[in-house]
């Protein structure tokens, strides 16, 4: 039927009962239709996938959950685990100063290397340096990008702020919203800003009309120059 319809159209434009210009006008509209109706049923298409994966995100989201608490508590206990050695080298280190301390005569009382406390060992403070920059999200907002229309009185969404997924692509193909249509008070605007733009240029050219008259003749011009005829005649 289109391919008819088509075929009908080029023969009256071929035999001038149909105006070029109409005929690409309603040829445009029939490809903006087409796409308008494509891109509707691929719309339709990505929706039901995003469901799907939202549901699916929502169960691995929970999952992950768990699996972090998990690990935190793993974190905690081995941590205390280091400052539970940590305290009993120190009280063990104490306990053979006080038995020397004591029994000055226990012969060959032992000596023991200092440790370094676990908040300054290299290690310990890597690991709480990697936890500590691990910081959960807060929020979902993400904000709708919007644009103006020319003439900064319209504004409808631009979609931006889902570039690069495949709803995005979806929308640059299919194309943005109209502007929505402008209503009296913006038309009332528009009407005063072009009686502005006009007088303005009215009082320009008044001025400038006005500058010429009073600027003064100009006295580095100089006049024709006399005919060589002229000039021997007067000789």
């Amino acid at each position: 039927e289109d391919l008819t319809s088509l075929t009908q159209q080029r023969r009256e434009v071929r035999d001038g009962k149909c105006d070029v210009l109409e005929a690409v006008a309603a040829l445009q509209r029939r490809i903006t239709a087409d796409l308008e109706v494509a891109s509707t049923a691929a719309a339709a298409k990505r929706l039901k996938e995003i469901r799907k994966a939202y549901g699916s995100l929502r169960k691995v989201l929970e999952d992950d959950e768990v699996a972090v608490r998990a690990v935190a508590e793993e974190y905690e206990a081995k941590a205390r685990r280091v400052n539970e050695r940590f305290t009993t080298l120190a009280m063990l280190r104490a306990e053979a100063e006080a038995l020397g301390n004591r029994f000055p005569d226990v012969p060959g009382g032992p000596r023991f290397p200092s440790i370094t406390v676990p908040a300054l060992r290299p290690v310990c403070r890597e690991a709480a340096g990697i936890v500590g920059e691990v910081a959960f999200a807060d929020h979902s907002h993400i904000a709708k990008a919007m644009q103006q229309c020319e003439h900064n009185l319209r504004s409808r969404r631009s979609y931006r702020e889902v570039a690069g997924t495949p709803g995005g692509a979806l929308i640059e193909v299919a194309g943005l919203r109209p502007w929505p249509a402008l209503t009296d008070a913006q038309r009332a605007t528009l009407n005063a800003r072009k009686a502005e733009e006009e007088q303005e240029a009215r009082d320009a050219a008044r001025f400038a009309e006005a500058s010429d008259r009073l600027a003064p003749p100009r006295r580095d011009v100089i006049g024709p120059l006399p005919h060589k005829g002229a000039r021997t005649a007067a000789r």
